[in-house]
């Protein structure tokens, strides 16, 4: 898996590409968390359209960069989901506990509202 970055203002887009599993999911989370510990106002977007597996590492990884906006006022939003990735959230109820949309531009504007 690999980690593309995109820098727009104060934000930031990580898309990762592959798989998100037991290998890969510590350099994501390791990755993401970095990201939301960037500064007072981070904002991360995160592109899921290239992740075509996301195991329960995974959504562990999420749920860690979750609780840390919580503490921290950090902002985490995701968006374009794959098919099998919005399967996964649907049944672990995860679509109702992080802020997913279904295109980039409504993920920022939904971070600079």
């Amino acid at each position: 898996m690999k980690i593309e970055t995109e820098i727009l203002g104060a934000g930031l887009i990580l898309k990762p590409v592959g798989r998100i599993d037991q290998t890969t999911a510590p350099a994501f989370q390791e990755r993401l968390l970095a990201a939301l510990d960037s500064g007072q106002d981070a904002a991360v977007a995160l592109d899921l359209s290239e992740v075509d597996f996301l195991s329960s590492i995974g959504l562990r990884a999420l749920m860690i960069a979750h609780k840390q906006c919580q503490t921290s006022g950090a902002k985490l939003v995701l968006f374009a989901l794959t098919p099998v990735v919005r399967e996964v959230f649907a049944i672990s109820r995860f679509d109702t506990v992080l802020r997913c949309f279904e295109d980039r531009g409504a993920a920022l504007s939904s971070l600079t509202a």
